[in-house]
């Protein structure tokens, strides 16, 4: 991630889906596992470095945004990325329409495209009814639909973002 200040931070983002343990013979709900490690930031002059950030389990479902992605406040830049994550309704390539989403508390919406295994959005983030910024994302996916690789940019009042995100 590179904000247009010079500002820039990289991290590795371990992406599991796990199931949760109920007892004998249910079913436990699917989770999607995240942990930040490794993480790199040069903030001004000072350099920063810390092998754990943070992470845990957020509720996944076939469509839309991982549960509980927090994008807000001092950290939310951090998390930007995750919202490659990101999947609408995906049936026949064309348009996509992304319904308002909220990501707490802020809203995403917008539109898009489909074309197998490209997914182009272009997007904005508001609170409260006001635009915030302006967020294009453009992931690739793999067939089971998890991101192989998006970039994306984030363009608002704080300053304009760019982000990639890469499976490794």
């Amino acid at each position: 991630m590179v904000q247009n200040s010079g500002d820039r931070f990289s991290y590795r983002l371990r992406a599991r889906v796990v199931e949760t343990k109920v007892p004998k013979g249910g079913k436990g709900e699917l989770k999607l596992d995240l942990r930040l490690t490794d993480y790199h930031a040069t903030i001004g002059e000072q350099k920063v470095a810390s092998p754990l950030v943070g992470g845990g389990e957020m509720g996944i479902e076939p469509t839309g945004l991982p549960s509980g992605l927090s994008i807000a406040g001092p950290q939310g830049p951090i998390w930007l990325p995750l919202l490659a994550f990101y999947l609408p309704a995906l049936d026949e390539d064309g348009d996509v329409t992304v319904p308002k989403t909220d990501v707490s508390g802020l809203e995403l919406a917008g539109k898009g495209s489909w074309k197998r295994p490209r997914l182009d959005l272009d997007t904005t983030l508001a609170f409260a009814e006001k635009t915030l910024g302006k967020l294009t994302i453009g992931t690739t996916l793999d067939k089971a639909g998890w991101p192989q690789k998006a970039e994306g940019s984030l363009v608002s009042a704080d300053g304009t973002y760019h982000f990639t995100v890469e499976r490794g």
